[in-house]
């Protein structure tokens, strides 16, 4: 497990320590400094690709490498939210899916996207919480191609 070293990193370095785990290392300043002391330095990354952050950037480039998979297709691909508000959520997409699908999850996520924002603030109207789309359970065919 790494974190970018913050609190989670504190909790998960101490969850672990109490059920009996010796071996538990951490970085001081998490894989961004790493990746400052490391490029300062001259030396190769032993850490590939973006380093998940939960903010609006979701990831800080480390390397150049690209190892995640899109959701719908299969091919490298990045993280991203999906535009639809109500859905909002995290998932991988590539460049040919995201230009397809408008950076949507799912064809129904897509169509309420497209909505004018007047209608879209109705179909949210007196719920309590979003409902998130759940593309990994809907019959999804590849909807680009690799190519």
């Amino acid at each position: 497990m790494y974190c970018t070293g913050g609190i989670r990193c504190e909790k998960a370095s101490a969850w672990f320590k109490h059920h009996g785990f010796e071996d538990v290392n951490q970085l001081h300043g998490g894989i961004i400094q790493y990746a400052r002391e490391i490029k300062d330095q001259g030396l190769p990354s032993k850490f590939v690709g973006k380093n998940f952050v939960f903010d609006e950037r979701l990831g800080e480039r480390i390397t150049d490498d690209v190892i995640s998979e899109c959701h719908q297709c299969g091919a490298s691909a990045i993280t991203m939210n999906c535009k639809n508000d109500d859905c909002h959520l995290l998932f991988i997409q590539c460049d040919a899916c995201a230009e397809k699908m408008q950076g949507c999850c799912t064809h129904d996520c897509q169509q309420i996207y497209n909505l004018p924002i007047e209608e879209q603030r109705k179909l949210r109207k007196g719920r309590k919480r979003p409902i998130r789309c759940q593309f990994i359970a809907l019959d999804c065919a590849p909807i680009c191609d690799k190519s």
